[in-house]
């Protein structure tokens, strides 16, 4: 399962580059943590609804809200400055399946 969670988000960041797009960093969303203005809620509940439907490697606790996912990627780019240059969705990966591993 990490595999392919591996290889979808490999790919979601090498379509980045390849076709010139650019993509949303840790830096950012992390600023938008600081502001508390919304944004990361819309963010991670578009991510973990389409991420949860294709790949079982992030298993939201039942009951669990998005104010929990939010907090816990916000703690995760506090915790992590070191790596907030990456892709915000690669660093939703990371952060949430620390935390809410399926197994």
């Amino acid at each position: 399962m990490r595999v392919c969670a591996v290889i979808v988000i490999a790919i979601f960041i090498s379509n980045n580059h390849v076709y010139g797009g650019s993509y949303t960093s840790g830096n950012e969303l992390h600023q938008h943590c600081l502001k508390g203005d919304g944004y990361v809620n819309g963010f991670l509940d578009g991510f973990i609804e389409t991420f949860t439907q294709y790949n079982k490697s992030i298993c939201p606790p039942r009951n669990s809200n998005l104010g929990q996912a939010v907090d816990i990627y916000c703690l995760y780019l506090s915790k992590h400055p070191e790596i907030r240059h990456r892709s915000s969705g690669e660093l939703a990966y990371w952060a949430l399946s620390e935390s809410w591993s399926c197994g």
